[in-house]
């Protein structure tokens, strides 16, 4: 494998190493893991100007021992300083401002707020099966009481009684537990099988020693809290009154009662607030699923490819195989439109790309405009649902031998031309300074939900 030639881009690159499989370099919760190889971060001039367009790129850096994050957020704030003093006069009305961050907070930030929350939900649900527990061995006490009080009054150590209540509630408690963990074992390992492989760090979910131990500590701890009080309400058992009851098991003491009763309320207390936090999670589920997307996923099938690179070598032959594709699958009994895309809608990622608009005119320090850049073909936008507020779609005659003509989105528009039709209006990739040709806005689609950041902002 080591110093084979692969193409990319119709470009040779020789393998030098090879990363293990199970490698992922950190990401976003809920993004998508889709990088498989890497290559160095070298450009042509012309790449240079075309790449001005785009701003797709995080630095890391690992700090040398004794370096505090305030140091390196001050030694990036002199490099972003001395960077935008040798930008080329094209980039001059860039502004650029760096921030640091841990990369671990970067990439479990997102997803603290989560795990709380499930662990919270799951301690409820424990303090629940502890008061069921608890409420069971205070049962069996009561039960017993006459043997507990026989056996003191025979002189049985009070330690001895203790040790074997607490015993007994371990032996459930471990038991509960060691089954506990074959159950989530085998259901860890059916919910891992369902899910895509692209999803970020999906190797990690395991039930490894530290969860084990943890299991094992958590159920230890709960069999000693439950056993204890009920034991504790045997051995305040008043000997005398205890044996004078003779045969009389159906009645408990005051105590035992009060016991029996505070485990009930609490139990209850315990259940309403996980049945009020399971309301609220299911509310705001249903808000979730009502919140306008913009695009209608229902109906609606994917599917990625790619060709091969001695085979499609030209970008005519790519296009021809795109129109060839698109013409089949419109053909297929069930099938009503069909669309090829470079972005999916909400697939976690994001394409910022500079842009000129015609006619608009930035604030006074409002920097460069950058948007989501989206390449479409056949009926991409009808197929997935996107409303068109003026204007119309593409057809087949919109090539790259034509007129250049682009969709932009509600937000854009209103950005761009505050309060009038953006149809007819012109917008060019790039800064001022570069030279592209002019594309021209033949329709106004509804936003939709693109990625995790907007499809328009300003640096």
């Amino acid at each position: 494998m080591l110093g084979s030639k692969i193409l990319l881009d119709r470009k040779p690159y020789i393998v030098i190493g090879v990363m293990p499989r199970d490698f992922e370099f950190p990401l976003v919760p809920g993004h998508l893991n889709q990088s498989e190889l890497w290559v160095p971060m070298s450009f042509t001039q012309q790449e240079l100007m075309t790449g001005a367009m785009s701003w797709n790129f995080n630095m890391v850096g690992r700090l040398k021992a004794g370096v505090t994050p305030a140091q390196a957020q001050s030694d990036a704030e002199r490099v972003a300083q001395e960077t935008m003093r040798s930008y080329p006069p094209f980039m001059s009305s860039l502004h650029i401002q760096a921030v640091v961050h841990s990369l671990h907070e970067e990439t479990v930030e997102q997803a603290r707020q989560l795990v709380r929350t499930l662990f919270l939900a799951t301690m409820v649900v424990l303090l629940i099966a502890c008061a069921n527990l608890a409420g069971l061995l205070l049962v069996r006490a009561i039960r017993r009481r006459r043997e507990v009080a026989a056996r003191m009054a025979l002189g049985a150590p009070a330690s001895t009684l203790l040790r074997e209540a607490v015993l007994e509630s371990l032996v459930l408690s471990v038991t509960g537990g060691v089954l506990g963990l074959g159950v989530a074992a085998i259901a860890l390992r059916v919910g891992v099988s369902l899910l895509p492989e692209t999803l970020p760090r999906i190797h990690e979910i395991s039930l490894d020693g530290p969860v084990v131990l943890f299991a094992i500590g958590l159920s230890v701890l709960t069999g000693i809290v439950c056993g204890l009080a009920p034991a504790f309400a045997a051995l305040r058992t008043s000997v005398n009154e205890t044996l004078k009851e003779g045969g009389r098991t159906g009645t408990a003491g005051g105590g035992h009662a009060w016991l029996r009763s505070a485990l009930v309320v609490g139990e209850i207390a315990v259940a309403l607030v996980l049945l009020a936090a399971s309301g609220l999670l299911l509310r705001s589920f249903e808000k979730m699923r009502a919140v306008d997307l913009g695009f209608r996923p229902d109906h609606v099938l994917t599917a990625s490819y790619s060709l091969p690179q001695k085979q499609y070598t030209r970008q005519a032959a790519v296009d021809e195989f795109n129109h060839e594709l698109i013409r089949r699958l419109q053909q297929l009994p069930g099938v009503k439109s069909v669309g090829l895309t470079s972005f999916l809608p909400a697939s976690g990622g994001n394409s910022n790309t500079a842009f000129i608009a015609e006619g608009y005119v930035a604030p006074k320090g409002g920097g460069m405009n950058l948007a989501t850049l989206v390449t479409v073909e056949g009926d991409y936008l009808q197929t997935i649902g996107v409303p068109l507020l003026s204007g119309r779609f593409f057809t087949p005659a919109d090539t790259a031998d034509t007129q250049l003509v682009a969709i932009v989105n509600h937000k854009l528009a209103e950005h761009c031309w505050p309060g009038s039709d953006p149809v007819g209006k012109r917008l060019r990739l790039g800064m001022q300074e570069t030279k592209t040709p002019w594309v021209t806005v033949v329709g106004e689609a509804k936003n939709s939900t693109t990625s995790r950041s907007n499809s328009l902002r300003s640096l």
